[in-house]
């Protein structure tokens, strides 16, 4: 999941999934399909030079990307109910959502003949071990962070999801810093 903070980034962040799709799985793209929005008319260019098909909705019918929509929704609707349920203000809409997101790429689906996405695109089971409450309180080593051996080794802070980058997790301590550590207690 990419977030954009504007249209106009769209076209530099699909040329991002691309390289990532195509190094991670070891295929290249064939097509795509998008509607008639503004933001993708800069693509033709370049989907034309990687002889990526580029495929077209009709206007006005949303159906057409009925399954990507349902998703989208799907994404939307369960991280706000997390973030309600975590009691935590909508600023951390995107740690919910990359947490739901994350979550989904793991979990069976019919889609998949009873697999998950992971296990379909790289041919091993997920761990599920790592799995944690969205919101729920931890306890991260802050020893990397302290700047003396007197500080506290530890603080209670919430738990806002998993690193992007690596296996660690992301805790938000009650002064609104942020944490990104492996070590963490739950």
């Amino acid at each position: 999941m990419y977030i954009l903070h504007s249209k106009s980034q769209a076209l530099s962040t699909f040329k991002q999934f691309k390289s990532l799709v195509e190094n991670q799985i070891g295929k290249r793209l064939q097509a795509i399909q998008t509607d008639n929005a503004e933001e993708f008319l800069c693509f033709k260019t370049f989907l034309h030079e990687h002889g990526i098909h580029h495929r077209l909705t009709c206007a006005y019918t949303h159906e057409q990307n009925g399954a990507i929509e349902r998703k989208h929704r799907h994404v939307i609707d369960i991280g706000l109910t997390i973030l309600v349920v975590a009691s935590l203000p909508l600023k951390f809409s995107v740690e919910a959502f990359h947490a739901v997101v994350h979550i989904i790429h793991i979990l069976s689906t019919s889609v998949f003949y009873n697999n998950n996405s992971y296990e379909t695109l790289f041919g091993i089971k997920p761990d599920y071990a790592h799995l944690k409450h969205f919101g729920c309180a931890c306890y991260p080593l802050l020893h990397p962070y302290n700047k003396n051996k007197f500080n506290f080794r530890s603080t209670c802070c919430v738990f806002l999801g998993y690193s992007l980058q690596n296996k660690r997790y992301i805790c938000l301590s009650n002064t609104g810093k942020l944490y990104v550590s492996r070590h963490v207690v739950f």
